[in-house]
């Protein structure tokens, strides 16, 4: 009988115990309780995106203006005019016959010049007996072609005429073309031709 009531306390106790498991004293959790007894919903662990910004394009119109085309004026330096062919080169003598000072150009008579032995035989070539005034001594100068040349004068071409005392002084084209025009002097020069050009003019003195 002991052992049959022992039994049947120990059956009670256990199950007061599994009742007592079933309904604990301490209370059930609050709905929406989180595991650590924070209340509100329950948190994900995805994280949450952000709402989409559209960005806002300021679009900047640039217009490009055309300079103005260069104008031609009408003062513009004309090109110098080209010098006229020539067949002339070196040294060379001949009467100046005119001048265009504007141009600078002059119209030559070409000569052949001798001097000493050559001009005695030139002389002698030509039938030329008079030695007045030295020449066929000293000088001789032939001129059997009756043409004409234009040849055209350095800018920085020098240039030298006879002074009243038959002594050369510093000239142009302007006192060239005074002395043309008036017949003073012999009208014979000795002249320089560079490239076609007049590089050096120098009048002639002979009796």
């Amino acid at each position: 009988m002991r052992s049959c009531l022992r039994f049947s306390i120990a059956m009670a106790m256990a199950v007061l115990a599994l009742a007592a498991c079933s309904n604990p004293t301490g209370g059930t959790a609050a709905p929406g309780t989180g595991a650590f007894g924070t209340t509100g919903p329950p948190q994900s662990s995805a994280a949450v995106a952000e709402p989409a910004v559209t960005p806002q394009i300021t679009t900047l119109t640039v217009t490009a203006t055309a300079s103005p085309a260069p104008t031609t004026s009408t003062s513009a330096v004309m090109a110098a005019p080209a010098a006229p062919p020539t067949d002339l080169s070196g040294e060379v003598h001949g009467f100046v016959t005119a001048v265009d000072v504007g141009a600078a150009q002059l119209t030559v008579d070409k000569v052949d010049w001798f001097t000493g032995a050559a001009a005695q035989q030139a002389c002698a070539e030509d039938g030329i007996t008079s030695t007045d005034n030295n020449r066929c001594i000293g000088y001789y100068y032939r001129n059997v072609n009756p043409m004409l040349r234009v040849i055209a004068v350095s800018p920085h071409a020098s240039i030298s005429t006879l002074s009243t005392q038959a002594i050369l002084v510093p000239g142009d084209l302007t006192s060239v073309a005074a002395r043309v025009a008036t017949t003073q002097g012999s009208g014979l020069y000795d002249f320089t031709v560079t490239d076609g050009l007049v590089t050096e003019l120098q009048e002639m003195y002979f009796p």
